[in-house]
């Protein structure tokens, strides 16, 4: 079946921070919004409609199908749909207006159907973009509303890789020289920060830092997390929070991140 429509939750507006001069980040160690979820679910991942303050949490189910709800600014199931496709990453498209998502089974970008709150329409979507990426080698998606490109990283070569969100064709190869760690990094997910100096952003293995990565690949910052490692069981930024899943609870926690004080 094929439309929906997505929007996600937010809580400050969706800041788009812009830095003269390098600045520190952090996150706070108490949950702004916390909502129950499913607890059955895998490859979750988020989305923000800042213009109907509608949070979307999207995982996969036991038969593989894409379950998103729509969730209200006071963690409130506003609307639910079940897809039957796989997903890697969803996001709102604020240029298009559109919930998107990253479409694993047919290697292709998605919108759904909402209406003007947000809600979902029905459980049907349109698919927009084709052959995204390569075969068998399909990662989470993410979309970067500042540039207006569909993005993912290449964990072999640490290649961001920018697409047009009109053809899906690559428009930019931004090479990422991760700083030396014991950790490493989670190169399966790139989170788009909303930062402009440094859009986008991946988590260190163990889960105990969130590293923010220039426009061109070449600066970072590090910001450390709250004692969350032994909790995130999925997670994602939307609107200069941290959300992050955890499955013991069953419950997604919003963490806001701003600057630190100097």
């Amino acid at each position: 079946m094929k439309r929906v429509l997505l929007s996600v939750i937010i809580l400050t507006g969706f800041h788009y921070l812009s830095i003269a001069q390098k600045v520190s980040y952090e996150i706070d160690a108490v949950p702004k919004l916390s909502f129950d979820s499913p607890q059955n679910l895998k490859n979750r991942s988020i989305a923000w409609d800042e213009n109907n303050l509608v949070l979307y949490v999207a995982g996969i189910d036991s038969l593989h199908h894409t379950h998103i709800e729509a969730i209200g600014i006071q963690g409130n199931l506003l609307s639910e749909e079940t897809f039957e496709f796989e997903s890697k990453g969803i996001w709102f498209n604020d240029i298009m207006g559109l919930l998107e998502a990253y479409d694993v089974d047919d290697n292709a970008i998605v919108s759904f159907f909402l209406d003007a709150n947000g809600l979902f329409e029905s459980n049907e979507y349109l698919t927009r973009v084709e052959n995204l990426q390569e075969v068998n080698n399909q990662v989470f998606v993410s979309y970067n509303s500042l540039s207006d490109h569909y993005a993912y990283i290449e964990s072999i070569t640490n290649m961001i890789i920018e697409l047009s969100p009109y053809t899906g064709e690559i428009e930019d190869y931004i090479g990422v020289q991760l700083p030396a760690d014991k950790n490493g990094y989670l190169l399966d997910r790139l989170l788009y920060s909303g930062i402009e100096d440094y859009p986008y952003a991946i988590l260190d293995k163990k889960k105990t830092l969130l590293l923010f990565i220039s426009a061109d690949g070449t600066d970072f910052l590090k910001v450390s997390l709250p004692d969350l490692q032994s909790s995130i069981d999925a997670y994602g930024i939307f609107s200069n929070h941290l959300l992050v899943y955890e499955a013991k609870s069953a419950k997604w926690k919003a963490y806001e991140i701003k600057k630190k004080a100097l």
